[in-house]
């Protein structure tokens, strides 16, 4: 599973952020690029890719980086606070929001062909408040009803 899960963050690297692998490093990893290639069909300019926990940290960096390369980007936002470094990113449409309400992650997610989820949470009693574990689940249910065809994980 944290094989699974650093491949996963590796080909956010590469694909999302143009990350650059060193040569060394490549040939370790030359399953990861081969799969990093097979993502580009989802991180184009052709589709909107859904962002979850865009806010700050790696979601925001994710952001940044999409917007950068022209692709348009939906991304919820549970807090107007976010708007202030979101709103000037072109391409970047922001929706007001819950990722523990999955109409409210459906409702932004529509026409999306990949997604992105960054979500985390710091503390919390119990699972069922946890956004981490109630977004992440609506993220991947909602994803599959709207037919998105490429969902990315990242977990700390």
């Amino acid at each position: 599973m944290l094989v699974k899960c650093l491949i996963g963050l590796v080909l956010l690297l590469v694909t999302v952020v143009g990350w650059r692998v060193p040569a060394a490093t490549r040939r370790q990893f030359s399953a990861v690029g081969s799969l990093a290639d097979s993502h580009s069909k989802y991180f184009n300019k052709d589709n909107s890719v859904f962002v979850a926990g865009g806010k700050n940290g790696v979601g925001y960096h994710v952001i940044k980086a999409l917007s950068a390369r022209g692709i348009s980007v939906h991304t919820l936002v549970h807090k107007l606070e976010s708007l202030p470094l979101l709103r000037d990113l072109p391409g970047v449409k922001i929706i007001q929001g819950d990722a523990r309400n999955p109409e409210d992650v459906q409702r932004c997610m529509d026409g999306c062909g990949a997604a992105i989820t960054a979500l985390c949470s710091g503390s919390g009693p119990g699972k069922e408040d946890r956004i981490d574990y109630v977004g992440n689940s609506n993220v991947i249910e909602q994803a599959g009803i709207l037919g998105v065809e490429r969902i990315i994980l990242v977990t700390r």
